[in-house]
């Protein structure tokens, strides 16, 4: 039982640390962006106003894009799945929505 609790303890560490560089990654080759925005994207959180790629930065990939092309302009609907809830962080969700107009996040949900 203990081997499984370690098991995935370890693999959870092995992802955090995959995102953990991402978003590092992110902050070190754009220095010129908002430090609001830089401190978000290390916690892995959403802002309004966030570019798709910084959404990218602090979260990861989406799973799918739903794209509408209208007279006002793109807007996008990404769905996105998490690591399930965590005995450590029980705020956690498992997937958002995230809603982006002409490249900037106006809304999102999270589940």
């Amino acid at each position: 039982m203990r081997r499984k609790y370690l098991l995935v303890g370890i693999i959870a560490l092995i992802l955090f640390s995959c995102a953990t560089s991402r978003r590092q990654d992110y902050i070190k080759m754009h220095p010129n962006t908002n430090q609001r925005i830089k401190e978000a994207i290390l916690k892995g959180d959403i802002l309004l106003g966030m570019t798709e790629e910084q959404v990218v930065a602090s979260r990861g990939t989406p799973y799918k894009v739903n794209r509408t092309t209208g007279k006002y302009g793109v807007h996008e609907q990404w769905i996105m799945f998490f690591d399930k809830p965590s005995i450590f962080d029980p705020k956690s969700y498992t997937y958002a929505y995230i809603y982006f107009e002409n490249g900037r996040v106006t809304s999102w949900q999270n589940y």
